[in-house]
């Protein structure tokens, strides 16, 4: 039978004698290598700090490696194509929605690109916060949407199509056996063995599940192409692959990633049984029964010693109910906080009016949420001082780190979207290929982004399933554009926009030195910008991720060096880790740590201040690059009493004023409140040994105040001794014996086994040697030495 060249369309997706060229091969191998090394490197016991750092080294590489590959292929077209011309982004988009979701995703990279220029810390917004779990920040940001973009505009056939999604699926294989490696209690190279809910590569058990939502899927459309294709071994090895997939689902036991796999099944159905054909559509539901058929028993196995899922089936089930902060019903208090804050865009620290009215629209920054998050709940919900620095809802965290305009082209792209997966499934069916490639791929992407969809509602994202999903909603945006080419959409719409013109005669000119320099400048340029754009991605690639790799391979070597007692030679390591990369705020808290342990040790005050004096100017740098940072000014706060008590007394002043900031950014947080009112009630000791009676009394009274505040907002299940002990010096300080003694019991009454309880029985002695009852004073003296804690 013969096919004409419109059929050959719908099959390859190319037009007849297009090949692929030099730099579309080095792009494809770029994302090819992100969707495969990203969600499966991590890093090994000691090899590197952060167990992520391999993921967002090759998320970044894979983007400039697009980046420039793409800047010379330009080169080289404006070299050989004429004059240079801008083309109309609308006059290009038309009336085609994966068009204008390519010019939304544009807005949502700008607008990611405003909100860190109007970031109350720019560095901050630009680099990232917390390098435990990167991917928000706007260098990772721009790198995860050049992969969608490099998807949706490059992608130009169904075998590059089918590429994509075997990645995904091989990658999914091999992250789900590791995870069941884990379970069944064996881990060679990492510590996923030691825990009771695996996480494969991911380092997080939602992030395991958050992934293999879209794998799973992905490998249901590459068995249905194997079917097609008669490939008979393919099928049953992505059949088997599908059973191991969703073991590994299971085994996470993350009941968000369960209901979103869920959802995607129920997608699938509704979307198989509408718009595919009814062969194609029983095959897809026959798959995924034997993918379950096989992933049932693996999952029923015995785990091993250590490994297995902690939670019950009935615990599963209870996603949209209980207090737990990992259900629904304890996400919620989350959620209300943060309409709320997206309803006042209160700052912390409080910003000009100015700023503050941009906050709606540019929102408040890459990455600012968790210094806002404080002031977005009535008191800590779990009562442990933990900060939550996402609002486990994807839309909610774009909204109050970019503001209604990056909110805004998010929804727009993903709806956008999704109609063009939708009218691909349509215009395929009309034609009469509802069994086509095209068909089955549009299929199981949209479901799979539907099943992404509703897991995020309540999930986190995360590097290696932000990249996956980003490249398959740019694997929609270059299915829609296949299917147009298919229609002939692409030729039609060109004959449409560029009607012909009469062509316009000039009088010949004799060609001048000064006309043929201006060409060659011409010429030259696109090479010069392209070369800019090499050295830019090479520099910034080397400064940013070659020295931040460096610097968590020296810093682990650090770890290792402390491990083995060997403190001054880690020392040396973490301050290299330091100078190679200043951005992380662990190798600074690393160094600090090590200053003031090696000033405890000594006895000279002039050598204690000078370590102190290091260990300050350590902390001052790093808080440079970001003031807010919680950490940072907590320990500044301290080092600085130390130094008031050696003598400079003027540091009391700078002491108490960072703990009264810290009260008022971390209102809500007992535990923050308390440590306030700890370090003013300290400083209001050491400025009464200086002979400033009256400040020191002030002091004092401050820090009751803070120490009141905390135990406010203490709740039963989380008491706070230490409030109660703070609460009891002051009142000692005061003259009010009787209240101490009441506060020092109640401390020792919730604190049972903790420092606070020990100190409490200390200074219930000193009260009760003050009121005259040594027997009792003597009683408790005795108490404080046998309950001392461990360590």
């Amino acid at each position: 039978m013969q096919t004409s060249e419109t059929d050959q369309l719908s099959l390859s997706g190319e037009i007849p004698g297009v090949e692929q060229g030099f730099t579309d091969r080095i792009i494809e191998t770029a994302w090819l290598i992100g969707l495969l090394a990203i969600p499966v490197l991590f890093t090994p016991n000691r090899i590197l700090t952060f167990y992520n750092d391999p993921k967002y080294f090759v998320l970044h590489l894979v983007a400039v490696g697009i980046v420039v590959a793409w800047a010379f292929e330009w080169a080289a077209a404006r070299r050989t194509g004429g004059s240079w011309r801008l083309r109309s982004p609308l006059g290009w988009a038309g009336r085609r929605p994966e068009r204008w979701a390519v010019i939304c995703g544009a807005v949502f990279a700008t607008s990611a690109a405003i909100s860190t220029l109007a970031s109350p810390v720019p560095r901050v917004s630009l680099w990232g916060r917390d390098f435990i779990g990167l991917g928000y920040e706007l260098y990772s940001f721009l790198a995860l949407l050049t992969v969608f973009f490099a998807v949706a505009l490059r992608l130009r056939s169904l075998e590059q199509a089918g590429r994509v999604l075997l990645v995904v699926m091989i990658a999914g294989g091999i992250t789900s056996l590791y995870g069941l490696s884990q379970n069944f209690g064996w881990d060679p190279i990492g510590p996923g063995e030691d825990f009771a809910r695996n996480f494969a590569s991911f380092g997080n058990p939602i992030f395991f599940g958050s992934f293999l939502v879209m794998a799973s899927l992905a490998t249901v459309a590459v068995a249905l192409e194997a079917r097609r294709s008669g490939k008979a071994r393919m099928l049953i090895f992505a059949i088997a692959v599908l059973g191991v997939e969703l073991a590994g689902l299971w085994i996470s036991q993350s009941r968000g990633p369960l209901l979103g796999m869920a959802t995607g099944v129920v997608a699938f159905t509704v979307i198989g049984a509408i718009w595919l054909g009814r062969r194609t559509f029983l095959a897809g539901i026959g798959v995924i029964a034997a993918g379950i058929v096989i992933a049932v028993p693996i999952a029923l196995l015995p785990a091993g010693d250590s490994g297995g899922a902690s939670r019950s089936l009935e615990e599963l089930g209870d996603i949209f109910g209980g207090e737990q902060s990992t259900s629904v019903g304890g996400r919620a208090t989350t959620w209300g906080g943060a309409l709320e804050l997206a309803g006042s865009w209160e700052r912390s620290p409080e910003e000009s009016p100015a700023r503050h009215a941009l906050r709606p629209i540019v929102g408040l920054g890459p990455d600012m949420y968790f210094y806002s998050y404080p002031l977005s709940i009535d008191r800590d919900p779990s009562g442990t001082g933990l900060f939550f620095a996402h609002v486990h809802n994807y839309p909610m965290q774009v909204l109050l780190e970019l503001g209604f305009l990056g909110l805004g082209a998010f929804l727009a792209l993903v709806l956008l979207t999704g109609y063009a997966g939708l009218m691909i499934l349509r215009s395929e069916k009309k034609a009469g290929r509802a069994d086509g490639l095209l068909a089955i791929f549009a299929a199981v992407v949209l479901a799979a982004l539907a099943g992404r969809a509703v897991e995020q509602m309540a999930g986190v994202a995360h590097v290696s399933d932000l990249v996956t999903f980003w490249a398959l909603a740019g694997l929609i945006v270059a299915l829609a554009g296949i299917s147009a080419r298919s229609h002939g959409a692409d030729q039609s719409a060109h004959v449409r926009s560029a009607p012909a013109r009469p062509a316009r005669t000039r009088p010949v000119r004799a060609r001048t030195m000064g006309a043929a320099a201006a060409r060659g400048l011409v010429s030259i340029a696109p090479v010069a910008i392209a070369g800019l754009v090499l050295v830019l991605g090479v520099g910034l690639f080397f400064i940013r991720d070659v020295r931040g790799i460096g610097a968590s391979r020296v810093a682990a070597q650090g770890f290792v060096l402390i491990a083995d007692g060997r403190d001054q030679d880690g020392l040396g390591k973490y301050l290299r880790a330091v100078e190679l990369n200043p951005e992380v705020e662990l190798y600074v808290m690393q160094v600090d740590f090590m200053f003031r342990a090696e000033a405890n040790l000594r006895e000279d005050p002039a050598e204690k201040i000078a370590i102190n004096e290091q260990s300050l100017a350590v902390l001052e740098k790093y808080e440079d690059r970001d003031p807010f940072a919680h950490p940072t000014q907590r320990r500044i706060a301290k080092t600085e009493l130390a130094l008031g008590r050696l003598g400079q007394t003027e540091r009391f002043a700078s002491a108490v004023e960072r703990y009264v900031s810290l009260a008022a950014e971390m209102r809500s947080f007992p535990t923050i409140q308390a440590l306030a009112a700890d370090g003013i009630v300290a400083a209001g000791d050491g400025v009464r040994a200086a002979g400033d009676i009256e400040l020191g009394l002030s002091y004092t009274e401050l820090g009751l105040t803070y120490a009141d505040r905390a135990i406010e907002l203490a709740t039963t299940a989380h008491p706070s001794p230490r409030a109660w002990w703070v609460r009891g010096v002051a009142m000692e300080r005061l003259g009010r014996l009787d209240e101490a003694l009441a506060s020092f019991l109640v401390s020792v009454a919730r604190g049972e086994g903790s420092i606070y309880e020990n100190e409490a029985h200390k200074g219930l002695a000193r009260v009760y040697e003050q009121l005259g009852d040594p027997a009792s004073a003597e009683t408790h003296r005795l108490l404080a030495e046998v309950n001392q804690p461990d360590g």
